[in-house]
C-alpha cells in the first residue's frame, strides 16, 4: 500500500492518505516537516480522511511536526481522524501535541474542498 501526501503550502493544508507506517513514515516527514519549514509560525492542517492504517511506527512524522510547528510558533491541527488513529496518538502520549478539529463521522462534510498539488 503506498501513501499519497497532497499539500498547498500556501494554506498549510495537508491531505494524507493510504498505509502511515514504518514504510511510509520518513516520506511523511519530509513532505510535513518541509511545509512546516515554509510556513513558519502558522498553522498547518493534516487532513486524515484518507488513512486507512495508521501504525506505530507511522506516527513519527506526525510528533516531529507538531513539535516542529510549536516550536516556530504555530500548531497543527489534526481532521479528518478516524478514532482508532486518535486512540493511537492517545495511547502513545502524544495526544496533547494536535489539536483534533473533526472526527471522521462527523456531519460537517468532507474537509478538502479546494484543489491542492501534489508535492514530491
Amino acid at each position: 500500500m503506498k501513501l499519497f501526501v497532497k499539500s498547498d503550502p500556501a494554506s498549510g493544508d495537508v491531505a494524507i492518505s493510504g498505509v502511515v507506517d514504518s514504510i511510509s513514515a520518513g516520506q511523511l516527514l519530509d513532505e510535513v516537516v518541509a511545509l512546516c519549514l515554509k510556513r513558519s509560525g502558522t498553522t498547518l492542517t493534516l487532513d486524515l480522511c484518507g488513512v486507512t492504517r495508521m501504525t506505530r511506527a507511522g506516527v513519527r512524522g506526525f510528533v516531529v511536526a507538531a513539535r516542529l510547528a510549536r516550536f516556530r510558533g504555530g500548531v497543527l491541527h489534526v481532521t479528518g481522524a478516524s478514532p482508532a488513529v486518535a486512540a493511537l496518538l492517545d495511547s502513545l502520549g502524544y495526544a496533547h501535541l494536535f489539536r483534533f478539529d473533526q472526527m471522521q463521522g462527523a456531519t460537517a462534510g468532507p474537509f478538502y474542498t479546494h484543489a491542492v498539488f501534489e508535492h514530491h
